[in-house]
């Protein structure tokens, strides 16, 4: 390892990436730091992608850059970092999205970070969210939906939801990546990369928060979290990341040699609100009693779940509950109301 200029590997998966990856990619080439080896993983693409890959191989060249192109057959998102992770050499890893792209001194900022503290696995920056539609004004940035950035202790945060989750923010030292990952392997899953790679970082080893957007996520109306939102596609997301979280709590246990069962537990009950959440909101009576069993059954009910129980069979009073929540909040906002006077 070159202590005053350690490599930096990039991983990023792409698919159908035809219209955004150039972007990524000037911006990579833009950075402020060297050395940067760039691995892209074009996961089974259909259109113009490889094509668009080719002919920025001589441009990375030229900007000193070490770029490795790698075809395979889809695999989703989760098995195209597994093919990254067994070839990147880098002193330090990110894993930035295809259609996202770095500000020009995110690598260098984050590696002087983790330069000056070595005893810290993670390095997280800030981002700025912005739509596809208008992508020259930021909408807000990603940390101000998240009170625990300061916390080093990030697990339970992320376990939960709690924790800055966009891919690109995040550089990892590598040699502690590899003590939790010493297969380079991660569950391959078709989304929630960050979840696999960051929890057993995260239970073993600290981060520390960069309070500067470095990165920017870009939302897009058909993207798979900010798209087709029927009552199935979000049950499939809630039963996708409750596996997810599973099988990345089992190799932790494995791996270091832990006992997580109490999180096991949280995070059932977690999902299984989401869950009776999502068939109340549709009016479900049969998928909603089919959780609320199961959950009885499993680790017990809490009175949220019995209001849940109510509100389920009582479609009137959930529609005047939710009228009533949307008076309260608006009530806060408006610092003259009468119950904010009362509350305070």
């Amino acid at each position: 390892m070159n202590l005053e200029n350690p490599l930096v590997s990039i991983i990023t998966p792409c698919y159908n990436g035809e219209h955004c990856v150039s972007r990524l990619m000037d911006s990579i080439i833009a950075q402020t730091y060297r050395p940067i080896e760039f691995i892209l993983v074009n996961d089974g693409s259909t259109d113009g992608t490889l094509l668009v890959l080719e002919n920025y191989i001589p441009k990375f060249r030229d900007a000193g850059i070490e770029i490795l192109i790698i075809n395979q057959e889809n695999q989703g998102l989760g098995g195209a970092i597994n093919t990254g992770l067994k070839h990147f050499k880098g002193d330090y890893l990110c894993w930035p999205d295809a259609d996202d792209y770095l500000e020009p001194t995110s690598i260098e900022d984050r590696v002087r970070v983790l330069i000056d503290n070595p005893t810290y696995a993670v390095v997280t920056s800030d981002a700025y969210i912005r739509q596809a539609n208008n992508i020259g004004t930021y909408t807000k940035k990603e940390a101000d939906s998240f009170k625990y950035k300061d916390d080093p202790n990030q697990f339970e945060h992320l376990l939960v939801g709690n924790s800055i989750f966009c891919a690109g923010c995040h550089m990892v030292r590598t040699s502690m990546f590899l003590t939790v990952h010493p297969d380079r392997e991660i569950f391959p899953a078709r989304r929630g990369q960050n979840w696999q790679i960051l929890l057993p970082i995260y239970y073993k080893y600290k981060w520390i928060y960069l309070d500067k957007p470095l990165y920017n996520y870009i939302i897009y109306p058909n993207s798979m979290s900010h798209g087709n939102n029927t009552m199935e596609t979000v049950l499939n997301r809630y039963i996708e990341h409750e596996t997810i979280i599973f099988k990345t709590l089992c190799k932790i246990e494995e791996i270091q040699n832990v006992d997580l069962h109490c999180y096991y537990a949280q995070i059932y009950n977690l999902y299984s609100k989401l869950k009776m959440e999502l068939f109340i909101k549709y009016g479900n009576k049969d998928q909603f009693f089919k959780i609320y069993n199961e959950k009885k059954k499993a680790i017990g009910l809490t009175n949220r779940d019995r209001l849940a129980r109510y509100r389920i069979n009582h479609p009137y009073i959930n529609t005047e509950m939710k009228r009533i929540v949307r008076f309260i909040k608006k009530s806060l906002i408006n610092k003259s109301s009468i119950l904010v006077y009362y509350l305070s």
